[in-house]
């Protein structure tokens, strides 16, 4: 909640605004709960504003990955009284915004490409956008960069991540890192770096997905897809070499066959997760024979305000794919700062070093709930 006093002396003494709290989805029924933190600003109109935080739970608490996010209302503020902020809700309205470009000058990416198709290029240009992001496509063509909006967990070693290397282009290259997601504990890693690169989920609904290119050979080298909170609260479908007997079930429309050989490695989908509460078991299936040696594609998706989908399958045939699990996000509804979306690559404290190669990274916004 958000509260105000006033005084004519910084040191005081402060009178208390009687309407206090001024801003609070407390006690409310609202969608958007947590809100505080608020400033108050005005627009070259003059016009007041308050921005402030705000987080997609309901009084529930239960699903909110995205955690506390940035919302802006209306105010108004007469001289010698008090501010008056409109309350937070799904659908709002509030002063006229202004008609001039919403693209300031600023470090970041070419007008408009960084909202829709990042494969169009990726230099570095003057420019911010301040309108919608639409979305990543993007392909890590040759003499392009990691975009300003991926980020990574600690400090990144950066020799792990190769854009469009010449052994094979229009790809990023990881370089795995002795360390999971989880590392030691769930919360040290020490300076030995963990490799993941992502981006935040902005979207209530949303496809994300990447092409990976990976030909293991030491037991447990393995890169895949996660939504990541910490290291103690995480999603990951990887792919991943493990002996046969470490299977759990087939893959979805296969049967599990008889194995021959126990401890012969082979690559394997696996599904695994971190949280402080309950969450789906472990899953291993072996990756179809057909597929083995090609491009795989993994996808994630938000099919709804409570649940996840994590799919497989070749790369460039959708009607291929196929959805190994759903898993509910309430195990990554937890502090402040939200999820991200993005790629590991490890050998998960072995002897690996085998790189993996990603491209095609889409993120695709379906949609986002608001009451």
């Amino acid at each position: 909640m958000v509260t105000i006093a006033r005084s004519k002396n910084i040191d005081g003494p402060y009178e208390s605004n009687p309407a206090n709290p001024i801003l609070t989805n407390a006690n409310t029924t609202e969608y958007f709960q947590t809100v505080g933190h608020a400033d108050l600003f005005q627009d070259a109109s003059g016009n007041w504003w308050s921005v402030a935080l705000a987080t997609r739970s309901g009084p529930e608490w239960l699903h909110f990955p995205m955690v506390r996010e940035t919302v802006l209302t209306a105010a108004t503020w007469k001289e010698g009284e008090w501010p008056y902020l409109t309350p937070i809700s799904g659908k709002m309205s509030g002063w006229e915004m202004p008609s001039y470009s919403l693209e300031v000058k600023g470090p970041g990416y070419e007008p408009n490409l960084f909202l829709s198709s990042m494969s169009v290029t990726d230099r570095l240009s003057p420019w911010t956008s301040l309108g919608e992001v639409k979305g990543d496509d993007i392909s890590f063509g040759p003499n392009s960069s990691i975009p300003a909006h991926f980020t990574h967990w600690r400090y990144p070693i950066e020799k792990s991540y190769t854009v469009s290397p010449p052994e094979h282009p229009n790809s990023l290259r990881l370089t795995p890192s002795k360390l999971n997601l989880t590392a030691f504990n769930g919360n040290y890693a020490g300076q030995e770096g963990q490799t993941f690169i992502g981006r935040r989920q902005q979207d209530t609904l949303f496809a994300y997905s990447v092409d990976v290119d990976f030909a293991p050979i030491a037991v447990e080298e393995e890169v895949g897809v996660s939504v990541f909170l910490t290291q103690n609260h995480h999603f990951d479908l990887g792919l991943v070499l493990l002996p046969t007997k470490a299977r759990t079930r087939a893959f979805p429309g296969q049967n599990l066959t008889v194995i021959e050989e126990p401890d012969e490695l082979k690559l394997h989908f696996r599904f695994r997760g971190e949280s402080y509460v309950p969450i789906p078991a472990n899953i291993v299936v072996p990756v179809p024979e057909e597929w083995v040696g090609e491009p795989l594609h993994l996808e994630i998706k938000g099919v709804n305000a409570t649940h996840y989908s994590f799919s497989a399958g070749p790369a460039g045939t959708a009607s291929c794919m196929q959805t190994l699990l759903y898993a509910s996000n309430d195990a990554l509804s937890w502090g402040f700062t939200g999820v991200f979306l993005g790629v590991y690559a490890t050998s998960n404290g072995g002897p690996g070093t085998e790189p993996a190669y990603i491209s095609n990274w889409r993120y695709t916004p379906q949609g986002q709930f608001r009451d």
